[in-house]
């Protein structure tokens, strides 16, 4: 873990975007929030939202990156809730 990332930030490192975005996620409390821009991929659960960033990264970062991309909903079973 880098020593420039605050110590309040690296559980969820690297989430890490401003005290307003976070402030706002934490308020309106949505089940999963997607960032990006990080090229390291991340999902965690952190006080009931999931926080993922599908970064795919670039071709030689293999030790960052898993090369494929998470899963973020099943369009089948929002049909179903839908439904």
């Amino acid at each position: 873990m880098p020593a420039r990332i605050p110590r309040e930030s690296r559980r969820v490192y690297p989430v890490l975007g401003s005290n307003g975005l976070g402030n706002q996620v934490m308020r309106l409390q949505p089940a999963i929030h997607i960032y990006g821009h990080s090229h390291i991929n991340q999902s965690i659960d952190l006080d009931g939202i999931k926080f993922v960033n599908n970064a795919f990264a670039y071709p030689g970062e293999t030790r960052i990156s898993r090369k494929r991309l998470h899963c973020v909903t099943d369009l089948a079973e929002l049909g179903r809730e839908a439904g």
